[in-house]
């Protein structure tokens, strides 16, 4: 098996232990690192190289979500063709961690932190999270968050906030459906967040074609400058005619905001319309940016790739990098 097939495994539902294991065991064929573990969970933890005395952060994120239908090409490994790495997480960012690896081994950088961590799909508690409030983070002067920016430098991006809304009704026989039918007040709620930008991932409610639904819960997002105080002052007037609506914050992502140029990269800076980790990273006062090679258009979708070209002109930037780092 190879080293890209070993990153492919299976980490949408929680389970970090083979990947760990493969990252674990090339760093220390490849590279005289140190290594640490922050345990979070069973079978879930992150995993921190530590070369010399680092000021500098390159992260990658291990997990990935869950496959969705129409996928050709076996979703936990890497198939190549045609010039291009398809799997799961391929783009987002499953092929970054390989050219970050295979960049370290050929660099041998001098002083330089890696954090390779969990849960950044799912969260709102992410590996990042985590890792901010130990002692690690306390050295570290800049960082480089790896994501899908098709090479580009991103230094500026949205926040994303998501939310749970659960609309209650009254639960009867069908015959007798009038106002309290959950389903159909959520469908005029989700009407108005939609007019407003948001976006509506997820629905469920309802038992029975005869049965009246006693409510309904839905879940929902939204890219934004905004502050999470004034988005959710804007959904509380969508839903100020719907008395008994609950509102449950799922995830909150604040945004980038454009810091001091990357030192150490000859790159233009520019915005990025996804949200990642770099914005929780320059909150807690490490100046961030993200790079990394794919397409974000690519992610979470059926038969996710990247290009193997950019995965190669990638790993030669990473090696660029660590060689001039002081």
């Amino acid at each position: 098996m190879s080293l890209f097939d070993d990153l492919m495994v299976d980490t949408s539902s929680g389970d970090y232990s083979h990947i760990l294991s493969a990252i674990e065991g090339f760093l220390k064929a490849n590279t005289s690192c140190e290594l640490f573990t922050q345990n979070l969970g069973d079978k879930k933890a992150n995993l921190i190289a530590v070369f010399g005395k680092p000021t500098l952060l390159v992260s990658c994120h291990m997990d990935t979500v869950k496959p969705c239908k129409g996928w050709s090409v076996p979703p936990y490994q890497a198939t190549e063709k045609d010039g291009k790495f398809f799997g799961l997480g391929a783009a987002d960012t499953k092929g970054n961690l390989l050219a970050l690896l295979q960049a370290v081994a050929k660099a041998e950088p001098k002083n330089l932190m890696l954090l390779f961590n969990v849960d950044e799909e799912s969260g709102p508690q992410t590996g990042m999270h985590a890792f901010l409030k130990s002692e690690f983070a306390s050295s570290l002067k800049h960082a480089l968050v790896c994501e899908p920016t098709t090479l580009k430098l991103v230094n500026q991006h949205t926040g994303y906030s998501s939310f749970w809304i659960e609309v209650p009704g009254k639960a009867k026989h069908s015959s007798e459906a009038d106002q309290d039918n959950a389903i159909t007040t959520a469908s005029r709620i989700l009407l108005g967040l939609e007019k407003k930008a948001f976006m509506i991932g997820k629905i469920e409610g309802g038992l029975s074609g005869n049965m009246v639904p006693d409510s309904c819960k839905f879940k929902c997002s939204i890219r934004s400058y905004l502050a999470q105080a004034q988005i959710v002052s804007l959904i509380k007037e969508i839903l100020a005619p719907y008395p008994g609506v609950a509102i449950t914050e799922s995830f909150v992502g604040p945004s980038l905001v454009p810091n001091t140029t990357f030192p150490y990269l000859d790159l233009p800076c520019e915005e990025a319309e996804f949200w990642t980790e770099a914005s929780l990273l320059s909150l807690a006062g490490i100046p961030s940016v993200v790079l990394g090679a794919g397409n974000i258009a690519q992610a979470h979708s059926a038969d996710e790739f990247v290009e193997k070209s950019q995965l190669e002109a990638f790993e030669k930037m990473l090696i660029q990098l660590f060689g001039e780092f002081p």
